[in-house]
Protein backbone atom coordinates (compact mmCIF):
# COMPACT_ATOMS: atom_id res chain seq x y z
CA UNK A 1 0.00 0.00 0.00
CA UNK A 2 1.60 3.57 -1.20
CA UNK A 3 1.45 6.27 1.51
CA UNK A 4 -1.34 8.85 1.30
CA UNK A 5 1.54 11.37 0.42
CA UNK A 6 2.03 9.40 -2.55
CA UNK A 7 -1.25 8.71 -3.86
CA UNK A 8 -2.03 12.18 -3.13
CA UNK A 9 1.17 13.34 -5.43
CA UNK A 10 0.18 11.12 -7.92
CA UNK A 11 -3.62 12.55 -7.91
CA UNK A 12 -2.44 16.01 -8.14
CA UNK A 13 0.21 15.41 -10.54
CA UNK A 14 -2.70 13.63 -13.14
CA UNK A 15 -5.42 16.46 -12.66
CA UNK A 16 -2.44 18.91 -13.75
CA UNK A 17 -1.40 17.15 -17.08
CA UNK A 18 -4.53 18.07 -19.22
CA UNK A 19 -6.37 15.42 -21.73
CA UNK A 20 -4.34 18.08 -24.73
CA UNK A 21 -1.27 16.52 -23.73
CA UNK A 22 1.05 14.37 -26.24
CA UNK A 23 0.16 10.72 -25.65
CA UNK A 24 2.39 8.93 -23.48
CA UNK A 25 4.14 6.64 -26.45
CA UNK A 26 5.23 9.39 -28.67
CA UNK A 27 7.01 9.15 -32.30
CA UNK A 28 10.59 9.71 -31.97
CA UNK A 29 9.91 13.16 -32.83
CA UNK A 30 6.96 14.87 -32.56
CA UNK A 31 6.05 18.49 -33.18
CA UNK A 32 3.22 20.66 -31.90
CA UNK A 33 1.46 23.75 -32.23
CA UNK A 34 -0.86 25.93 -34.04
CA UNK A 35 -0.29 26.49 -37.64
CA UNK A 36 -3.61 28.15 -38.70
CA UNK A 37 -4.18 31.00 -36.50
CA UNK A 38 -5.18 34.29 -38.32
CA UNK A 39 -3.79 35.79 -34.79
CA UNK A 40 -0.48 38.12 -35.22
CA UNK A 41 3.34 36.61 -35.50
CA UNK A 42 5.46 36.61 -32.51
CA UNK A 43 7.51 39.56 -32.00
CA UNK A 44 10.67 39.10 -32.15
CA UNK A 45 14.01 40.60 -31.95
CA UNK A 46 14.67 41.16 -35.11
CA UNK A 47 15.43 38.87 -38.21
CA UNK A 48 19.53 39.42 -37.59
CA UNK A 49 19.75 37.32 -34.01
CA UNK A 50 18.42 33.55 -32.83
CA UNK A 51 17.74 33.67 -28.94
CA UNK A 52 17.81 29.80 -27.13
CA UNK A 53 17.30 30.05 -23.45
CA UNK A 54 19.32 27.47 -22.18
CA UNK A 55 18.52 24.73 -18.84
CA UNK A 56 21.66 24.53 -17.82
CA UNK A 57 24.27 26.36 -16.43
CA UNK A 58 27.42 27.12 -19.10
CA UNK A 59 30.98 26.30 -17.48
CA UNK A 60 33.79 28.50 -17.36
CA UNK A 61 37.04 28.23 -18.77
CA UNK A 62 36.04 27.00 -22.06
CA UNK A 63 38.56 24.71 -22.96
CA UNK A 64 36.74 21.67 -24.59
CA UNK A 65 38.96 19.25 -22.39
CA UNK A 66 38.08 20.80 -19.27
CA UNK A 67 34.82 19.83 -18.60
CA UNK A 68 31.87 17.07 -19.40
CA UNK A 69 28.78 19.90 -18.80
CA UNK A 70 25.92 19.02 -21.40
CA UNK A 71 25.70 23.53 -21.60
CA UNK A 72 29.11 23.67 -22.75
CA UNK A 73 28.86 20.67 -25.37
CA UNK A 74 25.62 22.38 -26.58
CA UNK A 75 27.51 25.63 -27.78
CA UNK A 76 30.21 23.61 -28.57
CA UNK A 77 28.30 22.12 -31.03
CA UNK A 78 28.03 25.45 -33.10
CA UNK A 79 31.37 26.67 -32.33
CA UNK A 80 33.16 23.45 -33.58
CA UNK A 81 33.76 21.01 -36.26
CA UNK A 82 33.71 17.76 -34.68
CA UNK A 83 36.13 14.63 -36.55
CA UNK A 84 32.95 12.56 -37.14
CA UNK A 85 29.07 12.70 -36.44
CA UNK A 86 26.88 10.12 -35.49
CA UNK A 87 23.41 9.74 -36.68
CA UNK A 88 20.63 8.68 -34.11
CA UNK A 89 20.92 5.41 -35.21
CA UNK A 90 24.83 5.10 -34.48
CA UNK A 91 25.47 5.11 -37.92
CA UNK A 92 28.74 8.18 -38.36
CA UNK A 93 28.68 10.53 -41.19
CA UNK A 94 31.35 12.71 -42.31
CA UNK A 95 32.65 15.86 -40.43
CA UNK A 96 35.88 17.88 -40.09
CA UNK A 97 37.24 13.97 -41.75
CA UNK A 98 35.26 13.22 -44.57
CA UNK A 99 36.81 9.45 -45.31
CA UNK A 100 38.12 7.16 -43.13
CA UNK A 101 39.53 3.38 -43.10
CA UNK A 102 39.79 1.14 -39.65
CA UNK A 103 42.15 -1.63 -39.57
CA UNK A 104 42.60 -5.22 -38.10
CA UNK A 105 44.91 -3.99 -35.84
CA UNK A 106 42.08 -1.40 -34.54
CA UNK A 107 43.57 1.54 -35.84
CA UNK A 108 41.94 4.08 -38.15
CA UNK A 109 43.21 6.03 -41.32
CA UNK A 110 41.50 9.36 -41.60
CA UNK A 111 41.63 12.11 -44.43
CA UNK A 112 40.37 15.66 -43.20
CA UNK A 113 38.84 18.54 -45.27
CA UNK A 114 41.01 21.25 -46.85
CA UNK A 115 40.50 24.73 -46.84
CA UNK A 116 38.82 24.85 -43.27
CA UNK A 117 39.83 27.65 -41.03
CA UNK A 118 39.81 28.40 -37.61
CA UNK A 119 37.51 31.81 -36.57
CA UNK A 120 40.98 33.07 -36.48
CA UNK A 121 41.57 32.46 -39.97
CA UNK A 122 44.79 29.76 -39.26
CA UNK A 123 43.92 26.76 -41.57
CA UNK A 124 42.63 23.51 -39.73
CA UNK A 125 45.31 20.71 -40.62
CA UNK A 126 46.55 17.39 -38.95
CA UNK A 127 48.38 18.83 -36.92
CA UNK A 128 45.16 20.41 -35.09
CA UNK A 129 43.74 17.19 -35.20
CA UNK A 130 46.54 14.93 -33.84
CA UNK A 131 46.46 17.71 -30.46
CA UNK A 132 42.71 17.27 -30.41
CA UNK A 133 42.97 13.91 -30.10
CA UNK A 134 45.67 13.10 -27.97
CA UNK A 135 44.59 16.16 -25.62
CA UNK A 136 41.15 15.44 -25.35
CA UNK A 137 41.80 11.64 -24.40
CA UNK A 138 44.16 12.49 -22.05
CA UNK A 139 43.57 10.75 -18.63
CA UNK A 140 44.46 14.00 -16.40
CA UNK A 141 41.53 15.78 -18.35
CA UNK A 142 37.65 15.76 -17.81
CA UNK A 143 36.95 15.05 -21.19
CA UNK A 144 38.57 11.98 -21.15
CA UNK A 145 35.84 10.14 -18.57
CA UNK A 146 34.50 9.00 -21.98
CA UNK A 147 37.43 7.37 -23.10
CA UNK A 148 39.04 3.96 -21.70
CA UNK A 149 42.56 4.61 -22.55
CA UNK A 150 44.47 7.07 -24.16
CA UNK A 151 44.14 7.62 -27.87
CA UNK A 152 47.39 8.16 -30.32
CA UNK A 153 47.29 9.99 -33.45
CA UNK A 154 50.00 10.02 -36.44
CA UNK A 155 50.66 12.41 -38.76
CA UNK A 156 50.94 11.22 -41.88
CA UNK A 157 50.90 13.93 -44.58
CA UNK A 158 49.35 17.72 -43.69
CA UNK A 159 45.55 16.25 -44.09
CA UNK A 160 45.69 12.35 -43.22
CA UNK A 161 46.26 11.26 -39.93
CA UNK A 162 46.41 7.70 -38.25
CA UNK A 163 44.46 7.05 -35.41
CA UNK A 164 45.28 4.50 -32.44
CA UNK A 165 44.73 3.29 -28.88
CA UNK A 166 47.97 3.62 -26.91
CA UNK A 167 47.84 0.03 -26.20
CA UNK A 168 48.34 -0.98 -29.31
CA UNK A 169 45.19 -3.26 -28.44
CA UNK A 170 41.61 -3.22 -30.59
CA UNK A 171 39.47 -0.65 -28.85
CA UNK A 172 35.98 -1.16 -30.27
CA UNK A 173 34.26 2.20 -29.13
CA UNK A 174 37.27 4.84 -30.64
CA UNK A 175 35.10 5.76 -33.92
CA UNK A 176 32.13 6.52 -31.71
CA UNK A 177 34.74 9.18 -29.29
CA UNK A 178 35.46 10.35 -32.41
CA UNK A 179 32.22 11.03 -33.68
CA UNK A 180 32.00 13.27 -30.77
CA UNK A 181 35.21 15.08 -30.58
CA UNK A 182 35.29 18.84 -31.45
CA UNK A 183 38.42 20.14 -33.19
CA UNK A 184 40.08 22.86 -31.53
CA UNK A 185 43.44 24.74 -32.58
CA UNK A 186 46.98 23.03 -31.62
CA UNK A 187 48.13 26.56 -30.66
CA UNK A 188 45.48 27.75 -28.57
CA UNK A 189 46.59 27.91 -24.70
CA UNK A 190 44.24 27.37 -21.52
CA UNK A 191 44.87 30.91 -20.89
CA UNK A 192 43.22 32.27 -23.94
CA UNK A 193 40.47 30.16 -23.44
CA UNK A 194 40.09 31.50 -20.52
CA UNK A 195 40.56 35.19 -21.26
CA UNK A 196 39.40 35.10 -25.04
CA UNK A 197 36.12 32.30 -24.72
CA UNK A 198 36.44 29.09 -27.43
CA UNK A 199 37.39 29.09 -31.04
CA UNK A 200 36.62 26.68 -33.51
CA UNK A 201 35.90 26.32 -36.91
CA UNK A 202 32.58 25.73 -36.59
CA UNK A 203 29.37 28.25 -38.26
CA UNK A 204 29.36 30.29 -35.38
CA UNK A 205 32.08 32.09 -33.94
CA UNK A 206 32.02 33.37 -29.88
CA UNK A 207 31.96 37.07 -29.02
CA UNK A 208 31.52 37.63 -25.07
CA UNK A 209 29.75 36.19 -22.10
CA UNK A 210 28.39 38.17 -20.29
CA UNK A 211 25.45 37.67 -17.60
CA UNK A 212 24.82 34.41 -18.13
CA UNK A 213 24.54 34.61 -21.62
CA UNK A 214 27.00 33.37 -24.58
CA UNK A 215 26.51 35.99 -27.24
CA UNK A 216 27.83 34.02 -31.05
CA UNK A 217 28.18 35.57 -34.43
CA UNK A 218 28.21 34.39 -37.86
CA UNK A 219 31.65 32.88 -38.91
CA UNK A 220 31.83 34.61 -42.59
CA UNK A 221 34.54 31.76 -42.96
CA UNK A 222 32.61 28.53 -42.58
CA UNK A 223 33.83 25.46 -44.50
CA UNK A 224 30.44 24.27 -45.48
CA UNK A 225 29.09 26.89 -47.80
CA UNK A 226 25.59 24.92 -48.33
CA UNK A 227 25.13 25.65 -44.43
CA UNK A 228 25.95 28.86 -43.63
CA UNK A 229 23.97 30.52 -41.35
CA UNK A 230 21.18 32.71 -42.38
CA UNK A 231 20.64 34.08 -39.21
CA UNK A 232 23.56 36.31 -38.18
CA UNK A 233 23.73 36.80 -34.39
CA UNK A 234 22.66 33.97 -31.50
CA UNK A 235 22.10 34.82 -27.79
CA UNK A 236 22.24 31.82 -25.83
CA UNK A 237 21.20 32.20 -21.74
CA UNK A 238 21.57 30.14 -19.19
CA UNK A 239 17.45 30.32 -18.03
CA UNK A 240 17.49 28.21 -14.29
CA UNK A 241 13.45 28.15 -14.59
CA UNK A 242 11.52 26.88 -16.79
CA UNK A 243 8.52 28.90 -16.20
CA UNK A 244 10.86 31.64 -16.68
CA UNK A 245 11.72 30.09 -19.95
CA UNK A 246 7.66 29.48 -20.87
CA UNK A 247 6.96 33.13 -20.46
CA UNK A 248 10.36 34.13 -22.59
CA UNK A 249 9.13 32.24 -25.52
CA UNK A 250 5.15 33.80 -25.78
CA UNK A 251 6.34 37.19 -25.34
CA UNK A 252 8.66 36.76 -28.14
CA UNK A 253 11.76 37.20 -26.23
CA UNK A 254 13.21 33.92 -27.44
CA UNK A 255 12.74 31.69 -30.19
CA UNK A 256 13.74 28.24 -28.62
CA UNK A 257 13.68 27.10 -24.70
CA UNK A 258 14.89 23.40 -23.23
CA UNK A 259 13.38 21.49 -21.50
CA UNK A 260 9.49 22.54 -20.93
CA UNK A 261 7.19 21.11 -17.94
CA UNK A 262 5.01 18.74 -18.75
CA UNK A 263 2.13 21.38 -17.65
CA UNK A 264 3.56 23.86 -20.32
CA UNK A 265 2.46 21.36 -23.07
CA UNK A 266 -1.02 22.48 -23.07
CA UNK A 267 -0.40 25.89 -22.90
CA UNK A 268 1.94 25.72 -26.12
CA UNK A 269 -0.51 24.01 -27.85
CA UNK A 270 -3.35 26.86 -27.25
CA UNK A 271 -1.06 29.29 -28.14
CA UNK A 272 -0.92 30.14 -31.92
CA UNK A 273 3.01 31.54 -32.28
CA UNK A 274 4.59 28.63 -30.27
CA UNK A 275 5.62 24.82 -30.74
CA UNK A 276 7.08 22.05 -28.99
CA UNK A 277 8.92 19.22 -30.42
CA UNK A 278 9.02 16.02 -27.84
CA UNK A 279 11.60 13.47 -29.03
CA UNK A 280 12.74 10.32 -27.18
CA UNK A 281 16.28 10.93 -26.51
CA UNK A 282 19.46 8.94 -25.86
CA UNK A 283 19.60 10.36 -21.94
CA UNK A 284 19.20 8.20 -19.18
CA UNK A 285 18.09 9.49 -15.96
CA UNK A 286 19.47 7.95 -13.11
CA UNK A 287 20.50 8.16 -9.60
CA UNK A 288 24.11 8.57 -8.69
CA UNK A 289 25.50 7.06 -5.26
CA UNK A 290 28.18 8.98 -3.76
CA UNK A 291 31.55 6.32 -3.60
CA UNK A 292 33.00 8.24 -1.01
CA UNK A 293 30.65 8.17 1.37
CA UNK A 294 30.82 4.62 3.40
CA UNK A 295 27.33 3.87 3.70
CA UNK A 296 27.25 4.08 -0.29
CA UNK A 297 29.43 1.53 -0.45
CA UNK A 298 26.89 -0.99 0.98
CA UNK A 299 25.68 -3.07 -1.93
CA UNK A 300 22.30 -4.37 -0.27
CA UNK A 301 21.52 -0.85 0.88
CA UNK A 302 22.04 0.73 -2.95
CA UNK A 303 19.52 -2.30 -3.82
CA UNK A 304 17.40 -1.41 -0.97
CA UNK A 305 16.66 2.21 -2.39
CA UNK A 306 16.51 0.56 -6.01
CA UNK A 307 13.89 -2.03 -4.96
CA UNK A 308 12.25 0.68 -2.92
CA UNK A 309 11.62 2.66 -6.54
CA UNK A 310 8.09 2.90 -8.23
CA UNK A 311 9.30 4.23 -11.37
CA UNK A 312 6.30 3.13 -13.26
CA UNK A 313 4.56 5.44 -11.13
CA UNK A 314 6.69 8.38 -11.17
CA UNK A 315 6.51 8.47 -14.98
CA UNK A 316 2.66 7.64 -15.36
CA UNK A 317 1.43 10.00 -12.82
CA UNK A 318 4.39 12.47 -12.53
CA UNK A 319 5.69 12.40 -15.73
CA UNK A 320 2.92 11.46 -17.67
CA UNK A 321 4.12 9.00 -19.90
CA UNK A 322 6.86 11.62 -21.46
CA UNK A 323 9.54 9.13 -20.40
CA UNK A 324 10.63 5.86 -20.57
CA UNK A 325 11.25 3.73 -17.88
CA UNK A 326 14.52 2.28 -18.12
CA UNK A 327 14.96 -1.20 -18.88
CA UNK A 328 18.99 -1.16 -19.30
CA UNK A 329 22.04 1.29 -17.97
CA UNK A 330 22.06 3.34 -21.39
CA UNK A 331 18.87 4.16 -24.00
CA UNK A 332 17.82 1.92 -26.18
CA UNK A 333 18.82 3.48 -29.05
CA UNK A 334 22.39 3.32 -28.39
CA UNK A 335 24.90 0.95 -30.17
CA UNK A 336 25.54 -2.08 -27.65
CA UNK A 337 22.32 -1.89 -26.09
CA UNK A 338 20.99 -4.79 -24.22
CA UNK A 339 17.89 -4.97 -21.68
CA UNK A 340 19.91 -5.72 -17.88
CA UNK A 341 18.66 -8.89 -16.41
CA UNK A 342 18.82 -8.75 -12.91
CA UNK A 343 18.17 -5.06 -12.50
CA UNK A 344 15.49 -4.11 -9.69
CA UNK A 345 12.18 -3.38 -10.39
CA UNK A 346 9.72 -1.93 -7.98
CA UNK A 347 9.31 -4.68 -5.11
CA UNK A 348 8.79 -2.94 -1.59
CA UNK A 349 8.88 -6.41 0.17
CA UNK A 350 12.62 -7.10 -1.35
CA UNK A 351 13.58 -3.64 -1.07
CA UNK A 352 13.18 -4.58 3.32
CA UNK A 353 14.78 -7.47 2.70
CA UNK A 354 17.30 -5.64 1.41
CA UNK A 355 17.54 -3.19 3.70
CA UNK A 356 17.74 -6.13 6.67
CA UNK A 357 20.69 -7.73 4.72
CA UNK A 358 22.39 -4.38 4.66
CA UNK A 359 22.52 -4.30 8.12
CA UNK A 360 19.75 -2.18 9.20
CA UNK A 361 16.04 -4.26 9.44
CA UNK A 362 13.73 -1.65 9.46
CA UNK A 363 15.94 1.01 8.97
CA UNK A 364 17.47 0.83 12.47
CA UNK A 365 20.32 2.34 13.17
CA UNK A 366 20.56 3.52 9.58
CA UNK A 367 23.24 6.76 9.11
CA UNK A 368 21.86 9.89 7.86
CA UNK A 369 21.00 9.94 3.81
CA UNK A 370 20.54 13.42 1.63
CA UNK A 371 18.64 13.06 -1.93
CA UNK A 372 19.96 16.06 -4.01
CA UNK A 373 18.34 17.01 -7.15
CA UNK A 374 18.21 20.40 -9.37
CA UNK A 375 15.28 22.03 -10.13
CA UNK A 376 14.58 23.65 -13.69
CA UNK A 377 16.94 21.03 -15.46
CA UNK A 378 14.83 17.76 -16.10
CA UNK A 379 10.98 17.74 -16.03
CA UNK A 380 9.40 17.28 -12.70
CA UNK A 381 12.66 16.71 -10.64
CA UNK A 382 10.95 17.70 -7.19
CA UNK A 383 7.49 16.36 -7.55
CA UNK A 384 9.86 12.67 -8.35
CA UNK A 385 12.31 13.35 -5.85
CA UNK A 386 9.39 13.82 -3.05
CA UNK A 387 7.70 10.66 -4.46
CA UNK A 388 11.15 8.81 -3.54
CA UNK A 389 11.64 9.95 -0.42
CA UNK A 390 8.44 8.47 0.34
CA UNK A 391 8.93 5.49 -1.70
CA UNK A 392 11.91 5.06 0.73
CA UNK A 393 9.97 5.93 3.93
CA UNK A 394 7.35 3.04 3.34
CA UNK A 395 10.66 0.61 3.60
CA UNK A 396 12.15 2.23 6.51
CA UNK A 397 14.89 3.95 5.12
CA UNK A 398 14.61 8.03 5.67
CA UNK A 399 16.26 10.27 3.19
CA UNK A 400 16.52 14.41 3.86
CA UNK A 401 15.58 15.79 0.28
CA UNK A 402 17.70 18.61 -1.14
CA UNK A 403 16.22 20.22 -4.13
CA UNK A 404 18.71 22.95 -5.33
CA UNK A 405 19.03 25.27 -8.83
CA UNK A 406 20.66 24.40 -11.34
CA UNK A 407 24.12 25.99 -10.87
CA UNK A 408 24.71 24.65 -7.26
CA UNK A 409 23.19 20.97 -7.97
CA UNK A 410 25.80 20.72 -10.74
CA UNK A 411 28.86 21.22 -8.47
CA UNK A 412 27.90 19.26 -6.30
CA UNK A 413 26.88 16.31 -8.79
CA UNK A 414 30.60 16.66 -9.76
CA UNK A 415 32.20 16.43 -5.98
CA UNK A 416 33.11 13.76 -4.19
CA UNK A 417 33.45 16.22 -1.26
CA UNK A 418 31.01 15.03 1.99
CA UNK A 419 28.86 18.01 0.99
CA UNK A 420 27.39 16.51 -1.99
CA UNK A 421 25.48 13.95 -0.09
CA UNK A 422 24.60 9.93 -0.41
CA UNK A 423 22.75 10.13 -3.97
CA UNK A 424 22.39 13.19 -6.81
CA UNK A 425 19.64 12.75 -9.34
CA UNK A 426 21.23 13.38 -13.22
CA UNK A 427 20.39 12.95 -16.72
CA UNK A 428 24.04 11.55 -18.91
CA UNK A 429 23.42 12.55 -22.53
CA UNK A 430 26.61 11.28 -24.00
CA UNK A 431 27.99 13.00 -27.35
CA UNK A 432 28.36 9.72 -29.02
CA UNK A 433 25.47 6.71 -28.94
CA UNK A 434 27.56 3.92 -28.01
CA UNK A 435 27.04 1.83 -24.48
CA UNK A 436 31.06 1.85 -24.13
CA UNK A 437 30.86 5.76 -24.28
CA UNK A 438 28.68 6.35 -20.94
CA UNK A 439 29.73 2.80 -19.28
CA UNK A 440 33.53 4.25 -19.61
CA UNK A 441 32.50 7.12 -17.89
CA UNK A 442 30.78 6.26 -14.98
CA UNK A 443 32.06 2.46 -13.92
CA UNK A 444 35.54 2.07 -15.65
CA UNK A 445 38.74 3.02 -12.88
CA UNK A 446 37.21 5.71 -10.75
CA UNK A 447 33.76 6.85 -11.95
CA UNK A 448 32.66 9.76 -12.86
CA UNK A 449 30.18 11.49 -10.23
CA UNK A 450 29.45 8.45 -8.42
CA UNK A 451 33.37 7.72 -7.53
CA UNK A 452 33.38 3.91 -8.18
CA UNK A 453 36.49 2.04 -7.76
CA UNK A 454 35.78 -1.60 -8.68
CA UNK A 455 38.54 -3.55 -10.66
CA UNK A 456 36.06 -6.68 -11.54
CA UNK A 457 33.52 -4.60 -13.66
CA UNK A 458 36.82 -2.03 -14.91
CA UNK A 459 38.48 -5.60 -16.41
CA UNK A 460 34.54 -6.17 -17.89
CA UNK A 461 34.60 -2.87 -19.62
CA UNK A 462 38.08 -3.69 -20.91
CA UNK A 463 36.85 -6.83 -21.89
CA UNK A 464 34.06 -5.69 -24.37
CA UNK A 465 35.89 -3.06 -25.33
CA UNK A 466 38.63 -5.96 -27.38
CA UNK A 467 35.89 -7.35 -28.87
CA UNK A 468 35.48 -5.54 -32.66
CA UNK A 469 32.76 -7.98 -33.86
CA UNK A 470 29.40 -6.51 -33.31
CA UNK A 471 27.41 -9.63 -32.33
CA UNK A 472 30.61 -10.63 -29.86
CA UNK A 473 30.60 -7.38 -28.60
CA UNK A 474 26.97 -7.40 -27.60
CA UNK A 475 27.31 -10.58 -25.87
CA UNK A 476 29.72 -9.62 -23.71
CA UNK A 477 27.53 -6.39 -22.79
CA UNK A 478 24.47 -8.77 -21.84
CA UNK A 479 25.80 -11.47 -20.56
CA UNK A 480 28.47 -10.21 -18.69
CA UNK A 481 28.68 -6.36 -18.04
CA UNK A 482 24.97 -5.24 -17.77
CA UNK A 483 24.03 -8.32 -15.31
CA UNK A 484 26.97 -7.15 -13.26
CA UNK A 485 25.84 -3.64 -12.94
CA UNK A 486 22.41 -4.46 -12.26
CA UNK A 487 23.61 -6.92 -8.89
CA UNK A 488 25.71 -4.13 -7.70
CA UNK A 489 23.87 -0.69 -8.69
CA UNK A 490 26.06 2.08 -8.34
CA UNK A 491 24.25 3.73 -10.27
CA UNK A 492 20.52 3.40 -10.43
CA UNK A 493 18.36 3.86 -13.65
CA UNK A 494 14.86 6.21 -13.98
CA UNK A 495 14.18 6.50 -17.13
CA UNK A 496 15.47 7.80 -20.67
CA UNK A 497 14.15 10.95 -20.85
CA UNK A 498 11.61 12.65 -23.51
CA UNK A 499 13.64 16.25 -24.48
CA UNK A 500 10.21 18.35 -24.81
CA UNK A 501 11.53 21.74 -26.26
CA UNK A 502 9.52 24.93 -27.15
CA UNK A 503 10.02 26.80 -30.19
CA UNK A 504 8.31 30.15 -31.89
CA UNK A 505 6.16 29.71 -34.94
CA UNK A 506 8.20 32.27 -36.77
CA UNK A 507 11.38 29.72 -37.09
CA UNK A 508 12.14 26.89 -39.37
CA UNK A 509 14.61 24.68 -39.81
CA UNK A 510 14.55 24.00 -36.05
CA UNK A 511 15.47 19.86 -35.73
CA UNK A 512 16.19 18.40 -32.57
CA UNK A 513 18.42 14.72 -32.54
CA UNK A 514 18.20 12.15 -29.92
CA UNK A 515 21.54 13.52 -28.07
CA UNK A 516 19.70 17.12 -27.83
CA UNK A 517 21.87 18.84 -30.48
CA UNK A 518 20.68 21.47 -32.34
CA UNK A 519 22.35 23.18 -35.63
CA UNK A 520 21.74 26.65 -35.20
CA UNK A 521 22.93 27.55 -38.69
CA UNK A 522 20.37 25.32 -40.15
CA UNK A 523 17.69 27.67 -38.89
CA UNK A 524 16.04 30.64 -40.16
CA UNK A 525 13.01 33.41 -39.78
CA UNK A 526 9.93 32.63 -41.54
Amino acid sequence: MKKKLALLLAVVMLLSISLACAPKVPDSQKETGTEDSKQGSTPDKGKDTLVVLSAGAFAGGWDPTSHSILANKHLEHVLYTKILYPTDSGELVPGLCYEWETHDDGSATMKIREGVTFHDGSVCDAEDVKYTIENYSEKSKPSASNFREQLKCDIIDPYTVKVYPSSGEPFAEMMALLAGTPVFSSERTSEQYTNEGPMGTGPYKFVKFENECVYLEAYDGYWDTEKAPSIKYVEYKYVPDAATRLAALQSGEAHIIERIEIEHIDLIEKDANCKYVEVVSGECQMLICKWPREIMKNDNLRLALAYALDREGAVDAILGGHASVAKGFVAPSFVAYADAKGLPTYNPEKAKEKLAEAGYPNGEGLPPITFTTSVGMYAKTKECGEYFVQNWKDVGINVTFNPVETATWEELLYSDEERAGEIVHTGWSPSMPDAGVPINAHYANRGRCNFVEDPELTALIQKQSRVTDPEERLKVWSEEVYPYLASKCYNIPLWVSHHLYGYSANIEGFVLDSLSFCNFNEISFK
